[in-house]
């Protein structure tokens, strides 16, 4: 057979099987709705002075309660913040978003701090519940004081306080055991050494029917808001104590719904944050 032909004929059995393989792999990574977010976005638009007439037919009535509550499990009482750290320039100017951590404990003090910082109560005035997110405080009025977000702590190494997973109960400023022992984390964007060396990691959860009573399916608009202001407050707080952080939303949602022993048709986990000593 001529040389020449015979390498055409090679060259286009190459390049139909290159072809074949790109096609099969653009057909794997094809999303089932390309446009879901773009949906999403355009069906929880409010038109203002017209929101009953924008929104379906409100199925979450009664609310949700305000504050999740592991009746049977040991509580652990934190000790009481002291907010003394860097004015708020300084702050800002230092924040470290990096994951690099040294795998040494923080205190249970540091621990309580940020807690604290990133959603503890402020004030009860009027018995309604301020709390320090959303940012401004005034801001948490447009939620009807109905936070969203619920936080876990999948403690690693802090002192004075045993691996394992809990629930921060706002209300008195502790620590609810969710299960004593230490649970290694599902997959997420973290590589392992960056998740064995980090000293905790807060999970921020949501509970959509706190808001959905009221504002429907825009609710999910705000729950994420006030995900980003708490995961905000962590790497303020962070940076004012002199620790790094780190956050991401990359991870498998249903192995942390597992993780966090929720129903995803009431409560989902929405966010990661590792918090640790920063490596000299």
């Amino acid at each position: 057979m001529n040389v020449k032909l015979l390498f055409i004929i090679l060259f286009l059995v190459v390049f139909n099987f290159v072809d074949v393989a790109d096609a099969a792999a653009d057909e794997k990574l094809k999303r089932a709705d390309p446009y879901v977010g773009r949906i999403f976005h355009q069906k929880t638009k409010m038109i203002w002075g017209q929101v009953a007439k924008t929104a379906s037919i409100l199925t979450d009535r009664p609310p949700a309660a305000p504050y999740k509550i592991y009746l049977n499990a040991k509580k652990i009482k934190l000790p009481a913040p002291d907010f003394k750290g860097k004015i708020f320039e300084d702050t800002v100017g230092e924040v470290l978003a990096n994951g690099d951590f040294s795998a040494e404990s923080i205190s249970i003090s540091e621990l309580s701090q940020i807690l604290a910082a990133a959603n503890g109560i402020v004030d009860t005035e009027n018995k309604f519940d301020l709390r320090t997110t959303p940012v401004p405080l005034p801001q948490t009025q447009s939620f009807i004081y109905q936070h969203p977000v619920e936080i876990y702590v999948l403690v690693n190494r802090v002192s004075g306080l045993d691996a394992g997973l809990y629930h921060y109960s706002v209300r008195d400023h502790s620590l609810e055991v969710v299960k004593e022992y230490a649970d290694s984390m599902p997959n997420c964007c973290f590589t392992p050494s960056v998740i064995k060396d980090a000293a905790v990691t807060f999970i921020l959860s949501g509970i959509p029917s706190r808001l959905t009573w009221v504002y429907d399916t825009r609710s999910y608009r705000y729950m994420y808001m006030v995900a980003g202001a708490i995961s905000q407050n962590i790497f303020l707080e962070c940076s004012s104590m002199g620790l790094a952080s780190i956050a991401t939303a990359s991870f498998h949602d249903d192995l942390y719904n597992d993780l966090l022993g929720i129903d995803e048709n009431y409560e989902v986990a929405l966010l990661l944050h590792l918090v640790g000593k920063i490596k000299p």
